[in-house]
């Protein structure tokens, strides 16, 4: 603190103050005993803010220890959460396995009545053969038309095309009406102007 005064009231306050003053009561118990002088208040306040600052910090490392806890809680949670999950997936491939088993010896029966069934197959197989070549000249008419389609569509496409861009020659003349209606706009607030 600087105290402005007049030259008549020079040196009469004297100002002085305690920085980072760090020793401890005793210290000022001893010189209290020695001169009879009881220590500042000024270094009785530091005291108290130091105790405080510490007790904060305290504080927050308890929070910062208890935050600790809650995210190893949730961690566990998880893990847990994790091993119940693991647990009912091992369940689901047993099931999977016996299922399996009982399919392939489904598979194995059914195995022996095909090839019984395979013998009387080639004989259809042989008249299937005939049917299919029967099919065949039918595919090729299908294709034909179906070529024929698609000239029509072609067409149409082309049609298409040319109606958009009639569409983008209306909306070019639309625009030019637009900016000539701009224009008269001008026009007009000019002479109201004047």
């Amino acid at each position: 603190m600087r105290i402005r005064s007049s030259p008549r009231s020079v040196n009469k306050f004297l100002c002085y103050k305690v920085v980072n003053d760090e020793r401890p009561i005793n210290f000022y118990n001893t010189v209290a005993a020695a001169t009879g002088v009881a220590p500042t208040t000024t270094t009785q306040s530091l005291t108290v803010q130091q105790q405080k600052v510490s007790i904060n910090s305290t504080q927050e490392s308890n929070n910062s220890a208890q935050e600790s806890n809650n995210s190893a809680q949730e961690s566990n949670n998880s893990a847990q959460e994790s091993n119940n999950s693991t647990q009912e997936s091992n369940n689901s491939t047993q099931e999977s396995n016996n299922s399996t088993q009982e399919s392939n010896n489904s598979t194995q029966e059914s195995n022996n009545s095909t090839q019984e069934s395979d013998n009387s197959t080639q004989e259809s197989n042989n008249s299937t053969q005939e049917s299919n070549n029967s099919t065949q000249e039918s595919n090729n008419s299908t294709q034909e038309s179906n070529n024929s389609t698609q000239e029509s569509n072609s067409s149409t496409q082309e049609s298409n095309n040319s109606a958009q861009e009639s569409n983008n020659s209306t909306q070019e003349s639309n625009n030019s009406t637009q900016e000539s209606n701009n224009s008269t706009q001008e026009l007009n607030s000019s002479y109201w102007e004047k």
